[in-house]
């Protein structure tokens, strides 16, 4: 992996549920918890959904409206095994991937739950990304396609990158509107102290840097990814119950700092003290196109991240950087 003289990118990670005095908590929402409240995304024909991504494992929800207390032409069938799922993943600049068509038992009329599927048992890899969702009620097709969500690979354990001169590698995932989706997991850091005003699990303070290159023929991490595009990340929540609510998929307000210290170098200061969180990184225009270097069979996307903490020219980048961009300090201790 190139060093921080390369083009690469350095993140200040801070996992945190307190920082110096005086107090500021390091949640990524203002004040107090995020909105305890389930919004629905438009999946395709009359299906919903509360969230843009589901991770291999997690389960997928799809919701029906109801008007008058009655979903949808009567909703799914709460009879067992009366809904067949079909799961088709459609990589950018490849084949459909069909899977195994699946019976389910509906929740509720208006409900369906099912796990977003882990296809190493079945196909012998791991394919993740853009699919197309169909659901048979009986026989009838009931639910003819959707475009959300986009299935992300399993989460990415973060722990390793706290060990000095650690280097991990992570995979994400690339949607139909050519946004990459990373997640993450912090839990390996263990459990920290829960907010006053939002009782959910946290984790303590932990501070390195790490860097992950954008350019680099063989090396290429991030392909079709740049400076403007990185700082226009967007930052979601994974599991987080609170108040007997999960707020998996929940957009946070709080956006990363990203410094550009020369060219090809960045700095990305961000606070979290969540046990998950999802990136997502619009890519530049063309990721879709039949040059991109993006896999074509469905594959998950590699980064790979390398502690530069103890890097002499990391440190003096992260002495300049003070607060993020919810005005929190970013103190590596």
């Amino acid at each position: 992996m190139a060093s921080c003289r390369h083009r690469a990118v350095a993140l200040i990670w801070f996992v945190s549920a307190v920082v110096a005095a005086p107090p500021a908590w390091a949640a990524k929402w203002a004040t107090g918890c995020p909105p305890i409240r389930e919004k629905l995304i438009k999946a395709g024909g009359p299906a919903y959904t509360p969230s843009l991504f589901e991770h291999v494992g997690h389960d997928i929800v799809l919701r029906l409206k109801e008007k008058k207390g009655v979903p949808y032409h009567g909703g799914f069938s709460t009879t067992p095994d009366g809904n067949t799922v079909q799961i088709t993943f459609r990589p950018l600049n490849g084949p459909p991937i069909p899977l195994p068509p699946f019976t389910v038992t509906a929740v509720s009329a208006s409900t369906l739950r099912f796990p977003a599927p882990d296809t190493r048992p079945t196909l012998g890899r791991l394919v993740v990304g853009p699919a197309i969702i169909t659901v048979h009620r009986g026989e009838e097709l009931f639910v003819k396609g959707t475009k959300w969500p986009v299935i992300l690979p399993p989460m990415n354990d973060l722990r390793a990158l706290s060990e000095q001169n650690g280097e991990v590698e992570a995979f994400g995932a690339v949607d139909f509107n050519e946004n990459l989706w990373v997640p993450f997991n912090f839990g390996g850091f263990g459990s920290g102290m829960p907010m006053p005003s939002c009782p959910a699990e946290m984790t303590p303070i932990v501070g390195f840097a790490a860097d992950f290159g954008l350019k680099g023929g063989d090396d290429q991490l991030v392909p079709h990814a740049s400076f403007v595009k990185l700082k226009k990340t967007k930052l979601f929540l994974g599991d987080f119950d609170v108040f007997g609510v999960n707020l998996y998929g929940t957009k946070l307000r709080t956006l990363l700092d990203v410094t550009q210290i020369r060219r090809g170098a960045f700095t990305v200061c961000g606070l979290n003290d969540t046990l998950e969180l999802v990136m997502m990184i619009p890519l530049k225009e063309g990721a879709s196109r039949a040059h991109s270097k993006l896999p074509s069979d469905g594959s998950p996307i590699p980064l790979k991240f390398r502690n530069i903490s103890a890097d002499p020219d990391a440190a003096a980048v992260l002495s300049r950087i003070t607060e993020d961009s919810a005005e929190n300090p970013c103190v590596v201790p």
